[in-house]
């Protein structure tokens, strides 16, 4: 992601999802600050001053209304498969996350993903519980899904 809209849309939901600190947010505000040859807009200030998650957010948010949502979805559904196999244990909580985001954010996701993830949810529940299906099936399934989500769409070409 090269454009800021784009950065500041994925560190926004990823702060919601909990898969970035607040550190690399940071960073990556500092070096908008530092190399910009003009004084850096007043969102990016806001950002950077944000002494909070929430704060921060929502300074991030005012970044964001020209962002490439498919880039960005693209980017945090890669960076949740990384992030759940580093820790499974966070998978059940990420998965319902990212359905909520999915839901009620500008994330281009399809009728078919938002079903996979309400059924992925479920199997995790239902494994981590013993109730039904193991674990690591369920593991291995939302980690599949979220690398296929992360991937770019393949466009048919005409002949």
């Amino acid at each position: 992601m090269t454009d800021v809209a784009t950065t500041a849309a994925y560190f926004h939901y990823a702060i919601l999802l909990g898969i970035v600190e607040r550190s690399a947010v940071s960073s990556w505000l500092d070096n908008i600050i530092a190399s910009s040859p003009a004084p850096p807009a007043p969102a990016v200030l806001e950002a950077a001053l944000a002494t909070d998650d929430a704060a921060l957010v929502t300074a991030l948010g005012h970044l964001e209304p020209t962002a490439d949502y498919g880039s960005v979805k693209r980017a945090l559904f890669s960076a949740a498969a990384e992030a759940v196999r580093k820790a499974p244990a966070t998978a059940a909580v990420l998965c319902e996350r990212l359905y909520l985001i999915a839901t009620l954010h500008a994330l281009p996701v399809t009728e078919l993903e938002l079903h996979l993830l309400v059924g992925i949810s479920d199997e995790l529940h239902l494994a981590s519980s013993g109730t039904h299906g193991s674990v690591q099936s369920a593991l291995n399934e939302f980690v599949g899904f979220l690398v296929s989500a992360g991937q770019p769409e393949q466009r048919a070409t005409g002949a």
